[in-house]
Protein backbone atom coordinates (compact mmCIF):
# COMPACT_ATOMS: atom_id res chain seq x y z
CA UNK A 1 0.00 0.00 0.00
CA UNK A 2 1.57 3.67 -0.82
CA UNK A 3 0.67 4.37 2.56
CA UNK A 4 3.08 1.97 3.55
CA UNK A 5 5.41 2.57 1.41
CA UNK A 6 5.44 6.40 2.38
CA UNK A 7 5.62 5.64 6.08
CA UNK A 8 8.90 3.79 5.29
CA UNK A 9 10.10 6.62 4.29
CA UNK A 10 9.51 9.17 6.13
CA UNK A 11 10.67 7.03 9.35
CA UNK A 12 13.89 6.37 7.49
CA UNK A 13 14.23 10.42 6.92
CA UNK A 14 14.53 9.46 2.76
CA UNK A 15 10.88 11.29 1.46
CA UNK A 16 11.42 11.31 -2.02
CA UNK A 17 11.40 14.35 -3.97
CA UNK A 18 7.96 14.89 -5.46
CA UNK A 19 6.46 13.33 -2.60
CA UNK A 20 4.43 16.43 -1.15
CA UNK A 21 2.43 15.99 -4.49
CA UNK A 22 1.93 12.62 -4.54
CA UNK A 23 0.56 12.94 -1.27
CA UNK A 24 -1.82 15.51 -1.77
CA UNK A 25 -3.32 13.44 -4.66
CA UNK A 26 -3.50 10.40 -2.12
CA UNK A 27 -4.74 12.62 0.71
CA UNK A 28 -8.41 10.88 0.23
CA UNK A 29 -7.55 7.99 1.94
CA UNK A 30 -7.87 8.17 5.57
CA UNK A 31 -4.39 6.03 5.97
CA UNK A 32 -2.39 9.03 4.28
CA UNK A 33 -4.37 11.67 6.21
CA UNK A 34 -2.87 9.54 9.22
CA UNK A 35 0.40 9.41 7.83
CA UNK A 36 0.35 12.76 7.11
CA UNK A 37 -1.22 14.50 10.30
CA UNK A 38 1.98 12.05 11.37
CA UNK A 39 4.40 13.52 9.80
CA UNK A 40 3.25 16.83 10.39
CA UNK A 41 3.50 16.66 14.06
CA UNK A 42 6.49 14.67 14.67
CA UNK A 43 10.15 14.02 13.10
CA UNK A 44 12.82 16.25 11.18
CA UNK A 45 11.66 19.66 9.94
CA UNK A 46 11.40 19.29 6.82
CA UNK A 47 9.67 16.26 6.68
CA UNK A 48 6.95 18.52 8.79
CA UNK A 49 6.42 20.78 6.68
CA UNK A 50 6.19 18.61 3.46
CA UNK A 51 3.65 17.09 5.05
CA UNK A 52 1.85 20.65 5.85
CA UNK A 53 2.38 21.44 2.09
CA UNK A 54 0.81 18.01 0.85
CA UNK A 55 -2.18 18.89 3.03
CA UNK A 56 -2.81 22.01 2.26
CA UNK A 57 -2.50 20.82 -1.71
CA UNK A 58 -4.57 18.15 -0.99
CA UNK A 59 -8.16 20.67 -1.36
CA UNK A 60 -9.91 18.23 0.30
CA UNK A 61 -13.76 19.57 1.16
CA UNK A 62 -13.88 19.33 4.06
CA UNK A 63 -10.47 19.90 5.28
CA UNK A 64 -10.63 16.48 7.36
CA UNK A 65 -10.62 17.73 11.52
CA UNK A 66 -7.10 15.92 12.01
CA UNK A 67 -5.68 18.20 9.79
CA UNK A 68 -6.74 21.15 11.07
CA UNK A 69 -6.14 20.13 14.78
CA UNK A 70 -2.48 19.39 13.55
CA UNK A 71 -1.83 22.80 12.43
CA UNK A 72 -3.90 24.28 15.27
CA UNK A 73 -0.98 22.65 17.84
CA UNK A 74 1.96 23.33 15.38
CA UNK A 75 0.54 27.26 15.78
CA UNK A 76 2.35 27.16 19.31
CA UNK A 77 5.99 25.95 17.17
CA UNK A 78 7.71 29.28 15.89
CA UNK A 79 9.60 27.06 13.47
CA UNK A 80 5.86 26.14 11.83
CA UNK A 81 3.70 29.11 12.27
CA UNK A 82 4.88 30.78 8.42
CA UNK A 83 3.77 27.49 6.96
CA UNK A 84 0.59 26.82 8.71
CA UNK A 85 -0.53 30.60 7.72
CA UNK A 86 0.42 29.40 4.30
CA UNK A 87 -1.57 26.15 4.87
CA UNK A 88 -4.41 28.03 6.18
CA UNK A 89 -4.34 29.85 2.95
CA UNK A 90 -5.86 27.50 0.62
CA UNK A 91 -7.67 24.75 3.30
CA UNK A 92 -11.71 24.67 3.13
CA UNK A 93 -12.29 25.64 6.67
CA UNK A 94 -16.23 24.66 8.23
CA UNK A 95 -17.18 27.19 11.00
CA UNK A 96 -16.08 24.26 13.69
CA UNK A 97 -12.32 24.79 12.19
CA UNK A 98 -12.74 28.41 12.63
CA UNK A 99 -13.75 28.16 16.12
CA UNK A 100 -10.97 25.53 16.99
CA UNK A 101 -8.22 28.06 14.93
CA UNK A 102 -9.74 31.08 16.39
CA UNK A 103 -7.79 31.44 19.70
CA UNK A 104 -4.39 29.96 18.54
CA UNK A 105 -4.01 32.85 15.79
CA UNK A 106 -5.74 35.41 18.34
CA UNK A 107 -2.82 34.37 20.59
CA UNK A 108 -0.40 34.18 17.52
CA UNK A 109 -1.91 37.81 16.55
CA UNK A 110 -0.45 39.61 19.54
CA UNK A 111 3.04 37.45 20.13
CA UNK A 112 5.44 40.36 19.88
CA UNK A 113 8.08 37.96 18.80
CA UNK A 114 6.52 36.91 15.90
CA UNK A 115 7.08 38.56 12.33
CA UNK A 116 4.29 41.25 11.52
CA UNK A 117 3.52 39.96 8.13
CA UNK A 118 2.63 36.52 10.07
CA UNK A 119 0.66 37.98 12.90
CA UNK A 120 -1.72 40.36 10.45
CA UNK A 121 -2.38 36.24 8.46
CA UNK A 122 -3.27 34.97 11.91
CA UNK A 123 -5.61 37.87 12.31
CA UNK A 124 -7.01 37.83 9.03
CA UNK A 125 -7.35 33.85 9.37
CA UNK A 126 -9.37 34.35 12.56
CA UNK A 127 -11.76 36.69 11.22
CA UNK A 128 -14.27 34.21 9.84
CA UNK A 129 -17.50 34.03 12.94
CA UNK A 130 -14.95 36.89 15.19
CA UNK A 131 -17.38 39.57 15.61
CA UNK A 132 -15.22 42.09 16.93
CA UNK A 133 -10.83 42.50 16.88
CA UNK A 134 -10.29 41.96 20.58
CA UNK A 135 -8.36 45.14 22.00
CA UNK A 136 -4.55 44.18 21.88
CA UNK A 137 -5.05 42.80 18.50
CA UNK A 138 -7.11 46.14 17.22
CA UNK A 139 -3.87 47.68 18.62
CA UNK A 140 -1.53 45.71 16.58
CA UNK A 141 -3.85 46.37 13.89
CA UNK A 142 -3.73 49.54 13.81
CA UNK A 143 -0.11 49.99 14.65
CA UNK A 144 0.44 48.47 11.07
CA UNK A 145 -0.81 51.29 9.50
CA UNK A 146 1.93 53.71 9.71
CA UNK A 147 3.95 55.17 6.94
CA UNK A 148 6.80 53.05 7.69
CA UNK A 149 5.55 50.22 7.43
CA UNK A 150 5.74 48.25 4.15
CA UNK A 151 2.88 48.51 1.88
CA UNK A 152 1.82 44.81 1.57
CA UNK A 153 1.64 45.02 5.47
CA UNK A 154 -0.62 48.35 5.31
CA UNK A 155 -3.04 46.96 3.00
CA UNK A 156 -3.53 43.80 5.24
CA UNK A 157 -4.12 46.04 8.34
CA UNK A 158 -6.23 47.91 6.16
CA UNK A 159 -8.58 44.88 4.74
CA UNK A 160 -8.89 43.67 8.22
CA UNK A 161 -9.93 46.76 9.76
CA UNK A 162 -12.69 47.73 6.66
CA UNK A 163 -13.57 43.50 7.52
CA UNK A 164 -14.60 45.01 10.93
CA UNK A 165 -15.82 48.06 10.08
CA UNK A 166 -13.19 50.35 11.68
Amino acid sequence: QAADWFEQRINAGQLPQGAESVLASLAASSAVQRLLVTAATAGPVETRRAALRAMSRAHLQPTPAPFVQAMASLLSDDRFREDVMSSLQSLSLTDDDHALLRPHLLKLAIDENSAAAVRLAAVTAAQPGLPALPPEVAAFVVSRLAADVPFMERASAAAVLAHFGV
